[in-house]
């Protein structure tokens, strides 16, 4: 396998003769999205709509619920001159609260609604600094550290109280006898379901039977976004244990885009919602964009560690950089087309070993990021969408410039690796070359392939070819 130093050049003659023999062509395009036959991602009156909270039965009487979701970020102090201070702690960047679903009246039978309702605006459950190791938090322990937390608030007269696990849920609820009932205490479990434009998962819609023990859901698991399709049945009884019954992996999402970094965590509690294939698509894509950054940052910190050329280091900072400009630009066409983003979630992790650092980047950067560079080549000329060309074509540009720095830095460090330590590396590289051949044959929705540009599993086979042929030979 060698490397290239103009892989934008490259990639950009590979990219038009692909399109030249079989890609999509520009057309008018429909910003909503959603294929024939109806059915949105969990949009209001879709055949998929989704809704948890409009037919509870509470032990008590409850005036007004909602579901919601709380999110702290967190950075560090940077010194004189740029240089992170490492005994300063954090210090909080954001704290945002978005209300996912609610029903109900807020402080309808309280003595003091304003009282009332400015206590339930102000509520959060997470104090900064947080660490993310207790119970309210998923981990965010990267840059920007911090924890995020999927919780139930209600108020009851003048009570506003927050329910943040299942047992002080089942407590509020009492037996668990509606079957919006068993979906929130699914959720509230870690086994959020949602809607899947996929092509597996056509046809499958949430369900939920009543038996004699309780209710069995059944669905699409969200698996976060950077998670497989994932059919799944689970129980839910009267007394609101819960158990899965079964899964079943049906694919994996069509995202090849971005490094994946150690740490970065799929988590079934992260707010998904998109309306339409090409939203799911970008708002994965953001994801991927966004722990590109975490993954460049760490990479910059473990090239010092280990002596590496300072040119290696300043040009994974400048990827992150450049990776936080990707990221804005693909919530913004997720968002066009209907979804709402999430944040990466990255797990703290320490300066590993080189050979481990070495493994890592083969198989995220000189694999999955020099196909996303491909990709993204290949989308900005054959979106449909004037704006998805426009950004692609700026995205394709520097993530072959990471590319490179994918194969520099691999060189620098196989060098400095032992022979057996180098072909375990190498057969790394041919594994995941393999698993993203196999992910790759999944043909994209129609509007997947007229708005975004998605290749066909023909196309994309043509690409990896041209891979084969140049850079991994």
């Amino acid at each position: 396998m060698r490397t290239h130093r103009s892989l934008a050049v490259l990639f950009a003659h590979i990219a038009a003769a692909a399109v030249a023999c079989g890609g999509s062509t520009t057309s008018t395009s429909d910003p909503s999205g959603v294929d024939g036959g109806g059915g949105g991602d969990g949009a209001a009156g879709g055949a998929c709509a989704f809704k948890t909270l409009d037919e509870l039965s509470p032990a008590a009487q409850l005036d007004y619920i909602v579901l919601r979701n709380e999110l702290v970020r967190q950075g560090n102090v940077v010194g004189d001159g740029g240089v992170v201070d490492p005994d300063a702690g954090l210090t909080l960047v954001s704290h945002e609260v978005t209300d996912v679903e609610a029903f109900g009246e807020p402080c309808k039978t309280a003595s003091d609604p304003a009282t009332c309702k400015k206590a339930l605006a102000d509520l959060r459950v997470i104090t900064p600094p947080a660490s993310g190791s207790g119970k309210d938090c998923i981990d965010r322990q990267f840059t920007p550290a911090g924890c995020q937390a999927l919780y139930v608030v209600y108020t009851s007269g003048d009570t506003v109280r927050a329910v943040r696990t299942p047992d002080e849920l089942r407590a509020a609820l009492g037996p668990i006898d509606t079957a919006d009932e068993a979906w929130l205490m699914a959720r509230l479990a870690g086994y959020a379901v949602k809607c899947d434009n996929a092509p597996e998962a056509a046809g499958i819609v949430p369900s939920a039977t009543k038996d004699a023990d309780g209710y069995v859901l059944e669905g699409i698991q969200d698996t976060g976004q950077c998670g497989p399709v994932v059919r799944m049945k689970v129980r839910v009884t009267t007394g609101g244990q819960v158990s899965v019954l079964e899964t079943v992996n049906l694919a994996s999402p069509p995202c090849a885009i971005g490094r994946r970094p150690d740490g970065l965590a799929c988590d079934a509690t992260a707010v998904h919602v998109a309306t339409s294939a090409v939203g799911d698509f970008f708002s994965r894509a953001a994801l991927l964009e966004d722990a590109s950054v975490h993954a460049f940052i760490k990479m910059a910190e473990e090239l010092s560690h280990h002596g590496a050329p300072r040119s290696l280091a300043r040009k994974a900072r400048r990827s992150a950089s450049e990776e936080r400009r990707h990221t804005r630009v693909t919530r913004r066409l997720a968002r066009k087309y209907g979804a709402r983003p999430v944040a990466a979630k990255v797990d703290l992790r320490p300066v590993r070993e080189l050979r481990a650092i070495a493994r890592e980047n083969a198989v995220e950067g000189c694999v999955r990021e020099t196909y996303g560079a491909l990709l993204a080549a290949y989308q900005a000329r054959a979106a449909a969408d004037p704006d998805v060309r426009a950004a692609l074509a700026q995205i394709a540009a520097d993530e072959a410039r990471h590319a490179e720095l994918s194969w520099e830095v691999h060189a620098w460090a196989t060098a400095r690796l032992a022979d057996d330590e180098r072909r375990e590396i190498d057969a790394a590289m041919r594994a995941a070359i393999a698993e993203l051949s196999r992910e790759l044959e999944t043909e994209p929705a129609p509007s997947l392939a007229r708005d975004a540009g998605i290749p066909s599993a023909h196309d994309a086979r043509a690409l990896m070819a041209a891979l084969r042929e140049t850079v991994w030979a």
